[in-house]
C-alpha cells in the first residue's frame, strides 16, 4: 500500500504557522509568494527570507532555540508577509532582529556594531534634542539587543561607538512644546469636526422644517375666519364653454370631459370677514375633494369638511391653538403635487 501524498499548497494565513511548528519541510501559498524550506521563510524569493529558525548550540543535548527575523521591508505585499510571520511567533521565544537571517551569527553581530554607529553618528548631527534623543534611545535598544544575542550565541560583546550626550533640561522643554503643539492641533480637529457634524445637524433640521412648510404655506387670521392657503399649483381641467345662453356665475356648466348634465350645488365658504357670504363659484366638478386639517407636530391629520347632503358644499374650519395650525387644502394629491385654494 503506498504512502498518502503529502500536501504542500495552503492558504496565506496558515504558512506561517506551519513554518513555526515545524509541521513539515516545506510548504507554500497558491501564489507562491510565501513558503518556506526547511528553517527558513522567504517572502516572494530566496532573495528576502523574513525568519529563520536557530539555536544557541547545535552540538548540545537540549539547545535552546531562537528566532533570527528581518528588519528588512519591501513592497506592501512583502510587509503583509512580514506581519504574519511576527504574529505567528509566541511572545514567549527569543527574537533578535538582524538585516538578513541568512547570515551566520558572527556576520549578524558585525551588523549590529554597523546599527548602533550609524544611529550614533546620526545622533551627533541633530538639531533639535528630540530627534537627537530618539536616535540615541535606538542606538541604546540595539546595544542592550546585542548584548542578549552574544550571550545567546557564546560570542564576545563588542567595542560600540560612542553615542552623544542628551540635555535633559532642553529635551523636557522641546518635549513639552511639542506636546503643546500636539494638543492645538487636536483640539482644532475636534473643533473643526463638532462644527461640522452641528452644521450637518442644521442642514437636516432646515431640510425637514422646508419638506413641512413645501406642501402648504398657509396665512391664518382665526378672528375674522380668514384662512388663505397655497401649495403647490396645479392646473385644473378646462371649463367648457355653455352650448346656449346660461349664465356663468349662477348657471350649471357641463364637465370639461363629460357631455352629460350635472345639477351641482355652488360651492361657497361659509363666512367671510364681517359675517357676509361670498359669491357664488364657478359651478363644477373638482377633480379632488376638499377637505380641512389639523397639523399636529410632525403628524398631518385631514378629515373631511364637505357636507353631501345635497345641500351648498361648506369648509370646515377649527379654532386652533399656538401649537396647531388649521389649514384648508386640496385633499388629494394630483400628479405629484398639492392643490391651490384660497378663502378670502
Amino acid at each position: 500500500m503506498s504512502s498518502r501524498r503529502q500536501k504542500h499548497v495552503y492558504p496565506t494565513n496558515e504558512i506561517s504557522h506551519l513554518w513555526f511548528h515545524k509541521t513539515q519541510a516545506s510548504a507554500r501559498n497558491a501564489q507562491a509568494n510565501l513558503y518556506f524550506e526547511g528553517e527558513t521563510i522567504y517572502s516572494y524569493g530566496s532573495h528576502f527570507p523574513i525568519a529563520r529558525h536557530v539555536v544557541d548550540n547545535p552540538t548540545k543535548k537540549n539547545p535552546k532555540p531562537a528566532i533570527l527575523f528581518t528588519t528588512r521591508s519591501w513592497s506592501v505585499t512583502t510587509s503583509g508577509h512580514v506581519s504574519a510571520v511576527r504574529s505567528a511567533i509566541p511572545k514567549d521565544v527569543p527574537v533578535f532582529h538582524v538585516y538578513n537571517p541568512a547570515l551566520s551569527p558572527r556576520e549578524s553581530l558585525a551588523c549590529y556594531v554597523s546599527a548602533v554607529e550609524e544611529n550614533a553618528k546620526s545622533a551627533s548631527e541633530r538639531k533639535m534634542e528630540t530627534t537627537r534623543n530618539e536616535d540615541v534611545q535606538r542606538a541604546l535598544s540595539l546595544i542592550v539587543e546585542c548584548k542578549a544575542f552574544c550571550k545567546f550565541f557564546g560570542l564576545k560583546i563588542p567595542t560600540f561607538a560612542k553615542l552623544p550626550k542628551i540635555d535633559a533640561e532642553k529635551l523636557k522643554r522641546q518635549q513639552d512644546a511639542q506636546k503643546a503643539r500636539e494638543d492645538a492641533r487636536m483640539a482644532k480637529r475636534r473643533a473643526e469636526s463638532e462644527a461640522w457634524a452641528a452644521q450637518r445637524r442644521a442642514e437636516r433640521e432646515e431640510s425637514d422644517r422646508m419638506a413641512d412648510l413645501d406642501a402648504v404655506a398657509l396665512l391664518v387670521n382665526i378672528d375674522g375666519h380668514h384662512f388663505v392657503a397655497h401649495g403647490n399649483e396645479i392646473e385644473l381641467l378646462a371649463i367648457a364653454a355653455p352650448t346656449g345662453p346660461m349664465s356663468a356665475i349662477c348657471g350649471s356648466l357641463p364637465h370639461a370631459i363629460s357631455g352629460r348634465e350635472w345639477n351641482d350645488k355652488n360651492l361657497r365658504s361659509p363666512v367671510r370677514q364681517h359675517g357676509e357670504g361670498n359669491k357664488p363659484a364657478v359651478r363644477r366638478e373638482l377633480s379632488a375633494r376638499l377637505s380641512a386639517g389639523v397639523r399636529d407636530g410632525q403628524h398631518a391629520r385631514f378629515f373631511l369638511g364637505i357636507e353631501r347632503n345635497n345641500a351648498d358644499f361648506g369648509i370646515s374650519a377649527r379654532q386652533i391653538d399656538a401649537f396647531r395650525k388649521q389649514i384648508t387644502a386640496i385633499g388629494r394629491p394630483v400628479r405629484g403635487a398639492i392643490g391651490r385654494g384660497e378663502f378670502l
